[in-house]
């Protein structure tokens, strides 16, 4: 045979795996040549398709998101309202009233709304917190 005169086989199969999810494929090159036979092996790995995580949002995070904007809505009103007065460091052993207005180290300036048994509710910037008073 002459360099002319060559023949060329080629067989590709597909093997599917479930459990791996992988794919390999086989293809057989055969060249008639003088006494040379090449094999080649490939595998290809397949892609998982990733569901995209829904953007809906649930009652509670909806509800969480108007209860935090009214609260930021009341805040505003009462930081126009007072304007540039000066509020009382916050310390648990002191005695507040409603409408005092307080400076907490961690949480800002914040109005007190309510006192019930020397438990303050206190309206601050992000949120509505509960903070103790006449604490002996």
């Amino acid at each position: 045979m002459s360099k002319t005169a060559t023949k060329k086989k080629s067989v590709s199969k597909k093997k599917v795996v479930s459990k791996k999810k992988t794919v390999a494929k086989k293809k057989l090159t055969v060249k008639k040549t003088s006494t040379k036979v090449a094999k080649t092996t490939t595998k290809v790995t397949a892609k998982k398709t990733v569901r995209k995580k829904s953007t809906r949002k649930t009652a509670k995070q909806l509800q969480a998101e108007k209860d935090q904007q009214e609260i930021a809505r009341k805040w505003k009103i009462l930081n126009d309202k007072t304007g540039d007065v000066k509020g009382k460091s916050y310390k648990i052993e002191s005695t507040y009233q409603i409408e005092d207005i307080i400076d907490h180290k961690q949480f800002g300036r914040g109005y007190i709304i309510d006192v019930k048994n020397n438990r303050l509710h206190v309206l601050f910037q992000n949120s509505l917190k509960f903070l103790i008073s006449n604490y002996k």
